[in-house]
């Protein structure tokens, strides 16, 4: 699409969804009884590869069906970068595309906290 999210949307990613939702992660703590099921051995093994890869199957359907529900409105007009100055890169970052790519990025960021730190 050729255009910049606004710094702003940046801050909340940063600021608000990585920072906080990190810090939340840290203060999970464990069951009073363990279940009778073990923790996967390995990082790379096929129970967290699966479950990451099929997050971000998800969170990619998501963000198509996003883009598909925002070309098909009537009032959608595409983002003409072409013709936007690079010294004026901020003015880049109002449009519909951001904004879009925005919140579902922002919500795959809430969700993985709390599907990958609750396990739900």
């Amino acid at each position: 699409y050729g255009v910049i999210m606004c710094n702003l949307k940046y801050l909340m990613i940063d600021g608000v969804a990585v920072l906080t939702l990190s810090y939340t992660m840290t203060l999970s703590q464990p069951l009073k009884k363990l279940g009778k099921d073990r923790p996967t051995s390995s990082l790379l093994g096929p129970v967290t590869v699966t479950s990451v890869l099929g997050m971000q199957i998800i969170n990619m359907s998501f963000l198509a069906l996003a883009l598909y529900l925002m070309h098909s409105q009537p009032d959608y007009v595409r983002w003409p970068s072409k013709y936007a100055e690079g010294a004026h890169w901020w003015l880049m970052g109002d449009n519909w595309e951001t904004t879009v790519v925005f919140i579902v990025v922002y919500f795959a960021f809430i969700t993985a906290a709390a599907i990958f730190t609750f396990g739900c």
